[in-house]
């Protein structure tokens, strides 16, 4: 780093990661090197985006760094004249953790113009293996929606794999995979992961690589796009779902600044076997404002695949965050039930009979003709459980066990 981006006596470098994320290394041991001055920030206070503002302009902060979902609290606690003041010292700014939104970028040289670059690498390679600036020219030609993790480090090589082992071509997505002195000797006491995760480098004999589990891409310029984990790649119920590229559709929906999808069961009462996930979209609003979800679904189902579209949309006012910044899938909160939405009652006949066997398959009393069998916590798989006399009271003739468009006692009734 010092050669990329080096420091002089002059500068000061922020200390405000916690320790146990691994880019509190170069914090804490960089600005020695350097002959810099290193300042720290009270704990827990890289949380609080005017502390962090205060303490910039404070100790006159050359560098620091972001996780995206920090920094982009950050931004949303400037205001020109904030940015002017607090943020003057600035020299450089460096992101990492997790994929880096274009758009973010490009609201953070609106308001700062303070260089912002994005690195990558995950802590079994230590700490930073790739690098692209995300300002300027260069983030004037990001076509995706998040900054390209970019380039290797000396000493670092970036692979991009297929199934087979053999190298994609550009623009094609595979598995990426790191090479190079800096990799770790393997898991302390799990020969089983160390085993599954660093392999043989059949490109070069005698030496490793290491299996980062995420999904990348050559660009044309020869940098790296990042496009998610492989483990988002799930599979609910027979039908595999993008998780990444549904939360690429749901950020470029109006007034949405930040969107992230989460799988999981939202009525246990409705999990009477197979598998029960649904899928559910957490967004937070630019403005601020309450988002229509009922119509920013509608926009969805014109873009997904049905099986791909959330059954629910929650507004949360931010993302829950880990101690290290990154966003923290099990602080999502479940989407609450409820039976008895606006509308109309169920009318006598096929409605009631459907109403019922709702009300049956999913443990809650639904009274309400609109009500949605699957924002309520039912799937496809679970009217399998009840005999064909419920199934063929849930589902319309002819498509049983589909499950993935909207379905209610007035739709279904029309169908009978």
């Amino acid at each position: 780093m010092q050669n990329h981006y080096p420091l002089t006596g002059e500068d000061v470098v922020a200390q405000k990661t916690p320790c146990s994320f691994d880019v509190s290394v170069w914090e804490f041991f960089w600005p020695f090197i350097a002959g810099a001055k290193l300042v720290m920030a009270e704990p827990e206070a890289h949380r609080d985006p005017l502390a962090m503002q205060q303490f910039f302009a404070e100790y006159g902060v050359t560098t620091t760094h972001f996780v995206p979902s920090m920094l982009a609290a950050f931004v949303a606690s400037l205001t020109p004249q904030t940015a002017r003041q607090n943020c003057a010292t600035l020299k450089q700014v460096f992101c990492s953790g997790e994929a880096l939104p274009a758009d973010l970028c490009r609201e953070w040289q609106q308001l700062t113009g303070v260089p912002l670059h994005n690195l990558y690498g995950p802590t079994e390679a230590a700490v930073d293996v790739s690098w692209y600036p995300a300002f300027g020219e260069e983030l004037a030609q990001v076509r995706g929606s998040s900054v390209p993790i970019g380039y290797p480090v000396w000493n670092t090589g970036l692979r991009i794999l297929d199934a087979m082992m053999h190298p994609v071509p550009p623009g094609v997505a595979g598995d990426l995979y790191l090479t190079g002195i800096q990799l770790a000797q393997g898991y302390l006491g799990r020969p089983d992961l160390t085993a599954s995760r660093f392999i043989a480098n059949p490109f070069a004999p005698g030496e490793r690589m290491y299996r980062t589990g995420d999904v990348a891409r050559w660009l044309d310029n020869g940098a790296v796009e990042y496009l998610g984990r492989s483990d988002d790649q799930l599979k609910i119920r027979g039908q595999r779902i993008e998780l990444g590229e549904i939360d690429r559709v749901m950020q470029a929906l109006p007034d949405v600044e930040q969107a992230v999808t989460h799988a999981c069961v939202i009525n246990q009462a409705a999990a009477t076997g197979g598998d029960a996930r649904q899928l559910v979209g957490y967004l937070v609003s630019q403005s601020g404002l309450p988002l229509d979800t009922t119509a920013l679904q509608a926009q969805l189902r014109e873009t997904l695949p049905p099986h791909m579209v959330p059954v629910v949309l929650l507004q949360l006012p931010q993302l829950p965050l880990s101690a290290n910044g990154k966003l923290d899938r099990k602080a999502l909160p479940l989407p609450e039930l409820k039976a008895q939405a606006p509308g109309r009652a169920p009318k006598a006949g096929s409605e009631t009979i459907i109403a019922a066997a709702f009300s049956s398959l999913l443990g809650c009393d639904v009274q309400d003709a609109d009500a949605d069998f699957f924002a309520l916590g039912g799937h496809s798989l679970t009217g399998n459980e009840t005999g064909c006399a419920v199934k063929s009271a849930v589902y319309p003739p002819g498509d049983a066990g589909a499950g993935d468009g909207r379905v209610n006692c007035r739709q279904t009734g029309n169908d009978y």
